[in-house]
């Protein structure tokens, strides 16, 4: 996605997790609900699972409101008589409605806790009224991208590739939004993919590193407290550490100036990926050919350009080799 300060502040998290959740695709353009639900089945009917709920797959660091939806998503309603489906007990009873409102609210819409309480009552979502169904912080909705990351794993993929795009864009909102960013990235730097399945990968210039390199951080706000009629003034740090030093050790890979011997490298590495992530048989020798005669036509065009062109290439060969095989 690209981070562009006007549409998808990369300080605005959930707003950068409704992105990242429209834009997830499945094998045989499968909707995320179908997918969960029928591995969530696939799951429970394993011999080692026979006591063992929906809940029990979602990972502990999803938010509490996400592992409900997540739950009554994968679980049907409970069986009412239509006698009694008229009273006023049963007044949020409304069956039709649960899945649009469980699917909106997975992707990030909002939506009060009463909308969702009834979807969690009669979709046998028993532990729902443990914790706050509210979820606002930008770290819950991180984490909710790292949980999600990780059960596609459970559940069969690999995991979840996240390109973030124009990365230097975090370095020109102001410094508070500055600040909320760099705090998440270095979420994101610091944490252990032990369980797999969570690969963000940023596209930045070196701008980015330039400003994170110069910034201030002993630099501080003045926030005024009344207490008993007593003024006093605080000092609060912008940043709570240095973001220069804490990210010397992340890796950097940096593709402006590569050799045409490099490029070719690359090209080798992209089909060979392509391949395995869309199954599928492509001719390397002709196709390496192909691509390469692409490059040559692009000589000063930026680096992230002509991998787009090259992916671009890989897409069109895919397609065809699906439609002369249909």
């Amino acid at each position: 996605i690209n981070l562009d300060p006007r549409e998808i502040p990369f300080h605005k998290f959930k707003d950068v997790y409704r992105e990242l959740m429209e834009r997830i695709n499945f094998p045989n353009q499968e909707t995320f609900v179908n997918v969960w639900k029928t591995s969530v089945t696939e799951w429970l009917s394993l011999p080692e699972n026979r006591k063992k709920t929906c809940a029990d797959l979602i990972p502990n660091n999803i938010p509490h409101r996400f592992k409900a939806i997540l739950t009554a998503m994968a679980q049907k309603n409970i069986s009412i008589p239509n006698g009694k489906k008229k009273l006023k007990k049963h007044a949020g009873f409304k069956p039709r409605e649960f899945p649009w409102v469980l699917k909106n609210a997975l992707m990030g819409k909002e939506f009060p806790a009463w909308r969702l309480r009834p979807a969690f009552y009669y979709r046998q979502v028993s532990f729902y009224k443990k914790h706050s169904l509210i979820c606002k912080s930008d770290n819950q909705y991180l984490d909710m991208v790292q949980g999600m990351a990780e059960l596609f794993r459970k559940i069969g993929f690999k995991g979840w590739v996240i390109l973030f795009d124009e990365g230097e864009s975090i370095t020109q909102a102001r410094i508070t939004s500055r600040s909320k960013s760099y705090k998440l990235l270095n979420k994101i730097f610091s944490t252990k993919n032990d369980a797999g399945g969570f690969y963000p990968v940023f596209a930045f210039t070196h701008d980015f590193f330039t400003q994170v390199a110069d910034e201030d951080y002993d630099r501080v706000k003045i926030k005024t407290k009344i207490n008993n009629s007593v003024q006093s003034q605080e000092e609060i740090p912008y940043f709570d550490k240095n973001y220069n030093a804490a990210w010397e050790k992340i890796n950097i890979h940096n593709l402006q100036n590569l050799s045409s011997k490099e490029w070719k490298l690359l090209t080798k590495k992209l089909i060979f990926l392509h391949a395995g992530a869309y199954n599928w048989q492509p001719s390397a020798t002709v196709l390496e050919k192909e691509m390469n005669r692409e490059l040559s036509k692009y000589g000063g065009t930026e680096a992230r350009l002509k991998l787009k062109l090259l992916v671009n290439h890989l897409d069109i060969e895919h397609q065809k080799q699906v439609l002369q095989g249909s």
